[in-house]
């Protein structure tokens, strides 16, 4: 996992004519806020005036010349935006552009899911292709139909099922890379989609209130961005994925908790996914540029021994000392919680101290409730007044009563899925008689 980088509920678009004539030079990674330089290279043919940049269509910056970089003030807030650059000659037309949606899920591997069709046009095979900055091939190639696993060659290539296309379906790619690198893909096929190779998907993560399970037709038309609605393409309880954000060293956390008690308590389902994400860091070449990553563990399920025993017993192999980075590192696990496309929490517990994060507490709250994904804080010590009420964890009473909210939390989270890439943020649930809410 790592820490990583439009406007308002814009979809993920590509200057397709101009890619070949003006690219980001910034590899524009990581959580973004304030002044940072960001540039672009050009062809060699061409020669504009000056280079505009711009933040979610606000003109923000502008370069004249070579090697055509600016300070762009992305603010205080940390927020998702579309960074865009236009080359523009004399007269101030617009000759190439390029843009990125930047504080949302990017990694160093990317997945894509290219379908093949039958001579009759229908969807008879997906091709998982991976990719990696880092030229690594992946370990593992995962795909599923409508949540059911599909058989997947070495090549990448599953065979589908005859489908009802009258229905939409859900398609959704996993690719593990060796450094903890994970990336996924999910598209809909069926049910009126007409995109060729499928239509990109959102997450958005909803609590229900009542035993009425929100579907596909009871969600019509309730789901807006701008007063447009948005398409509803399934309603599924996936397994949920908890990242934890806790000291590098077990020790504290196992003589309050891990005597006697280790594999009891309350337990997540067997399939839920739990993950450490380290509040430290160190620096890595990604692709042509130095970046610096947060470190983190891979998964663990129930069966490797569930919540308490990742919470109690897990820790980073080197020593480290404080202070760390705790801010920082619950923004990197809201990003990966919100890449999983699964019920989603990050879990402050920790004994704090000072915070050596480049982000403060009201920038990471802001941004958590943007992507859809709750934050759950547990305190080893002293109540910590940044981060709210804490749940004590000074006995294991106390972790009974923080784990029975955070499960009862995951289990009243269903995930819509949307078609399109929309920002959970941006989203507007008109009300209904099923008191659903949506998760901020």
């Amino acid at each position: 996992m790592q820490n990583t980088c439009p406007g308002a509920g814009l979809r993920r678009t590509y200057d397709r004519p101009s890619l070949d004539k003006i690219a980001f030079s910034t590899l524009l990674m990581g959580l973004i806020v304030g002044v940072q330089p960001v540039g672009v290279k050009l062809s060699p043919g061409l020669q504009p005036a000056a280079v505009v940049f711009t933040l979610d269509g606000k003109p923000v910056a502008r370069s004249i010349a070579s090697p055509w970089q600016a300070d762009v003030d992305f603010g205080p807030s940390l927020r998702p935006v579309e960074i865009r650059a236009e080359a523009i000659d004399a007269s101030g037309a617009r000759i190439a552009g390029v843009s990125r949606l930047v504080n949302l899920p990017a990694s160093a591997a990317r997945l894509d899911i290219l379908l093949e069709r039958s001579a009759l046009g229908a969807p008879s095979a997906a091709r998982l292709v991976a990719t990696s900055v880092r030229k690594e091939t992946p370990l593992r190639l995962t795909l599923t139909l409508d949540g059911k696993p599909l058989a997947v060659s070495p090549d990448g290539r599953a065979t589908l099922p005859a489908l009802d296309l009258s229905q939409a379906h859900v398609l959704s790619g996993v690719a593990e890379f060796a450094k903890d690198a994970v990336a996924r893909a999910d598209i809909a096929i069926g049910g009126g989609i007409a995109d060729e190779s499928g239509s990109r998907l959102t997450a958005l993560a909803v609590r229900v209130a009542s035993d009425a399970e929100p579907t596909v037709e009871s969600l019509r038309n309730r789901l807006r961005h701008d007063k447009q609605g948005l398409q509803v393409v399934a309603v599924e309880k996936p397994p949920a994925t908890v990242l934890l954000v806790r000291d590098p060293n077990s020790a504290r956390a196992n003589g309050l908790l891990g005597r006697n008690t280790a594999g009891t308590g309350v337990r997540l389902d067997p399939e839920d996914r739990v993950g450490l994400v380290w509040p430290l860091s160190h620096e890595e070449q990604i692709g042509a540029q130095q970046t610096e990553l947060l470190e983190s563990t891979p998964y663990f399920t129930g069966k490797e021994g569930g919540l308490l025993w990742v919470l109690t017993r897990v820790s980073r192999p080197q020593r480290s000392t404080p202070p760390y980075r705790y801010a920082d590192a619950i923004a990197v696990a809201a990003v990966e919680a919100y890449r999983s496309g699964s019920r989603r929490a990050v879990v402050l517990a920790a004994s704090y101290g000072d915070d050596a994060s480049q982000l403060n507490p009201g920038q990471v709250r802001g941004y958590l409730a943007t992507l859809g994904v709750p934050l759950h804080v547990w305190s080893f010590g002293p109540k910590e007044s940044a981060w709210g009420d804490p749940e004590p964890l000074t006995s294991f009473v106390g972790y009974q009563r923080a784990a029975t909210a955070l499960k009862k939390d995951l289990d009243k989270q269903r995930i819509v899925w949307l078609a399109g890439e929309w920002i959970p943020g941006t989203i507007e649930l008109a009300p209904g008689n099923d008191n659903l809410t949506l998760v901020r």
